[in-house]
């Protein structure tokens, strides 16, 4: 999950793996606090067109859209702040 703010002052949301106009519809700054203090994952259900053997198939999955979780960094007690992983302090 990534939120930040571009040069003309809009709020851009993006989720990794989460289609773009699931993340616009149904994910608000809100969820993204919520998320983030309460240490729980947030669900959505996706809709994709599959081509297998030349026959195209309409499938809905769900993933995890939200996730506090960050295995490159590690989030400090505060929950805001974070360290790379390797970081020494001194």
């Amino acid at each position: 999950m990534d939120n930040e703010n571009d040069e003309d002052g809009k709020t851009k949301k993006r989720c990794k793996g989460v289609k773009k106009n699931v993340v616009d519809k149904s994910i608000a700054i809100d969820y993204f606090e919520d998320c983030l203090f309460s240490k729980k994952e947030q669900m959505r259900k996706i809709n994709v067109i599959l081509s297998r053997g030349h026959e195209l198939f309409v499938e809905e999955s769900v993933k995890v859209a939200l996730i506090a979780f960050d295995d490159m960094q590690i989030i400090l007690e505060n929950g805001i702040d974070t360290l790379l992983y390797g970081f020494q302090q001194s």
